[in-house]
């Protein structure tokens, strides 16, 4: 990822700016039919941040709402989704993007009406507990018997509070297709296995440029 190289011009280039996800694809599921029904990525190559945004499906906001709306009429919320920034960069073969693993997640609601602050309060109460469970055991130490226990830890956090899917990690290698006139992108995530290709995929991330 230098400037005026035969690998910027050719990749890093391309890949600068927004692109916007028009399915997302794991090997169990789609997940914009089960959890999110937007989502983008923003990769900046003058800060070397990567950005990516999940708008939760309505169905599921609505089902957070069921039970304000019985004492909260007109509660409305606008907005609901999660965003992931870390650091990227495209190795130096130019045929793999990397995402570091150091990860963090905010939580973006927007809304208005009867005790929408209320509503506001709680969802980011559960999220930030749950956050800082996760934190604390991306920074236990004590070897691996250790780091095993504060992810379990996390993950119990997580479920007990109800944001699992909101803690969505986009870290990792990704093998990728531009089209020809650099306007859709491919992303393919391999889990561990590295392979320069992008077939049989664990995850599959179709985009266009913004």
């Amino acid at each position: 990822m230098i400037e005026d190289t035969p690998e910027f011009q050719s990749v890093t280039e391309k890949l600068t700016g927004t692109w916007v996800a028009e399915s997302y694809q794991t090997e169990d599921e789609d997940l914009f039919s089960s959890t999110f029904d937007r989502a983008s990525v923003t990769y900046d190559f003058s800060t070397r941040n990567v950005e990516w945004t999940f708008q939760i499906r309505d169905e599921l906001l609505e089902e957070k709402l069921t039970d304000w709306r019985k004492e909260f009429q007109g509660i409305d919320v606008t907005d609901y989704k999660i965003v992931i920034t870390s650091n990227w960069r495209v190795n130096s073969d130019g045929q793999s993007i990397l995402v570091d693993g150091d990860e963090d997640h905010e939580l973006l609601i927007s809304g208005s009406g009867n005790n929408f602050e209320g509503f506001y309060g709680w969802e980011m109460t559960r999220f930030e507990a749950a956050k800082a469970a996760g934190d604390i055991a991306a920074g236990g130490g004590g070897g691996l018997a250790s780091l095993a226990a504060g992810a379990a830890a996390s993950a119990a956090a997580k479920q007990a509070t109800g944001t699992s899917d909101l803690f969505l990690s986009m870290t990792n290698n990704y093998t990728f297709e531009l089209s020809n006139d650099d306007n859709n992108l491919l992303l393919c995530r391999k889990g561990s296995a590295y392979r320069l290709n992008t077939t049989d995929c664990r995850e599959r991330m179709q985009l266009v440029r913004q």
